[in-house]
């Protein structure tokens, strides 16, 4: 059966210009992005879709046509954003360039992942449930909460790097696919690796769960589904 085409709402507000200059009246700067190279996106609790990429991230509001776009003038560390997530209370993360925002829809504020990632390359970006935040990088895995940054370094058993999305799973542990053909789970003591078929010779872009509790996962020969068994 072919699939049923699906026509686009035509109210959707227009995006900025590919490469369009923007000012504030408070800065003497000009900023120049791409605000058409969409990396990360998510929908708020308003119903507000956001978006964010290489030229910094867009809030499309539904209800009344609106865009609003944020950079650097307005508070984001950095105009390349490579992923973003929305935390258990409303705020806004954005990971790029090598440290991570967060917006409460008011104010923004920096973080840094610790001195030993400091200039690390940041992958990816997830609010657990728990609302603590995960960072996948070049190096490894960081995790922020009550204040604090905690490092997970590869061993000799777990690579943990190149970790480039993650999910929760119903029963709570957080699952992480790496770049590199493999996917780890993690249940907030012990670290289980599994390696989708084709192994290394795949590279996976992205994992999600379905309502049955089973893993999906996409990578560059399709999307493969995981039960728990196979």
């Amino acid at each position: 059966m072919a699939p049923t085409a699906t026509a686009w709402p035509t109210h959707t507000p227009s995006p900025p210009s590919a490469v369009a200059p923007e000012t504030r009246a408070e800065s003497p700067w000009t900023v120049y992005s791409d605000a058409n190279d969409v990396r990360a996106l998510a929908i708020d609790a308003a119903g507000r879709i956001w978006t964010a990429g290489a030229g910094g991230a867009l809030c499309w509001d539904g209800a009344d046509g609106s865009v609003v776009r944020y950079t650097s003038l307005d508070g984001l560390r950095g105009n390349r954003v490579e992923s973003m997530t929305i935390a258990p209370d409303g705020a806004l993360w954005f990971a790029g360039d090598s440290q991570v925002s967060r917006f409460d829809g008011q104010s923004w504020r920096t973080y840094v992942a610790g001195d030993d990632l400091s200039d690390a390359e940041l992958f990816s970006i997830f609010a657990a449930p728990d609302g603590a935040l995960w960072l996948g990088t070049n190096r490894g895995l960081a995790r922020y909460a009550g204040g604090a940054w905690t490092a997970y370094d590869s061993d000799d058993e777990t690579a943990l790097d190149a970790v480039v999305d993650m999910a929760a799973a119903p029963d709570g542990a957080l699952w992480f696919a790496r770049w590199y053909g493999t996917i780890l789970a993690y249940d907030g003591t012990d670290w289980r690796v599994h390696t989708i078929d084709g192994g290394a010779d795949r590279i996976i872009y992205c994992v999600a769960f379905a309502p049955d509790g089973a893993l999906w996962v996409g990578s560059d020969a399709g999307a493969a589904r995981f039960d728990g068994e196979a």
